[in-house]
């Protein structure tokens, strides 16, 4: 059980191991009937869906044993990431980050931001991937677009610890933002 919890956690491995597990069972010598037909043809899907997944990671994968590197799209978006919820693209995003793939992070951030504009936690977890690559500017200035939603969601707390950093860039967005503040407690 806790390997099933385990390979749920990382999605990647699951489906690799989920290929390996396919192609082993249709590798069976002896006769072909309909059941090895069938495992072949699932074992093709496990695999297509493998590589369609794995594309998403850094921007650019080898295909499985394929010499030819998928790019990402002239649009911006990484190939595979379109078929993904938003929460799985989420995860994978976070688990990029904790894994330090930060570029793969951004990119997959930066899909979500496209999908789901209003979203703000997205936008936060962008600034702070942008903060640990050592792009401060960045992050200051997604934390600016976000701080007055964040107050107007009752989370005035986070964002009176943000203005100070704010600040250092961009200055005029931090006085709005310390105005808001202090509307609130009058």
């Amino acid at each position: 059980m806790y390997i099933v919890r385990w390979l749920g956690k990382h999605p990647i491995i699951g489906i690799w191991a989920l290929t390996i597990v396919a192609l082993l069972l249709s590798m069976g010598g002896g006769k072909k009937d309909e059941t090895d037909i069938a495992s072949n043809e699932q074992a093709k899907k496990v695999s297509e869906s493998t590589e369609n997944h794995s594309t998403g990671v850094a921007g650019s994968v080898v295909a499985q044993g394929n010499d030819n590197v998928q790019q990402e799209e002239s649009n911006g978006s990484i190939a595979g990431l379109n078929e993904q919820s938003s929460d799985d693209l989420l995860l994978m995003a976070r688990e990029a980050y904790w894994n330090n793939g930060l570029d793969e992070a951004v990119s997959i951030y930066q899909q979500l931001i496209a999908r789901e504009p209003h979203v703000v936690a997205y936008k936060g977890e962008l600034g702070n991937v942008y903060w640990k690559q050592g792009f401060p500017e960045k992050s200051a200035t997604l934390y600016a677009e976000i701080a007055i939603p964040m107050i107007e969601n009752g989370k005035a707390d986070r964002v009176e610890n943000m203005v100070g950093f704010i600040e250092q860039f961009h200055p005029d967005k931090a006085a709005e933002i310390r105005n808001r503040l202090q509307g609130l407690s009058k």
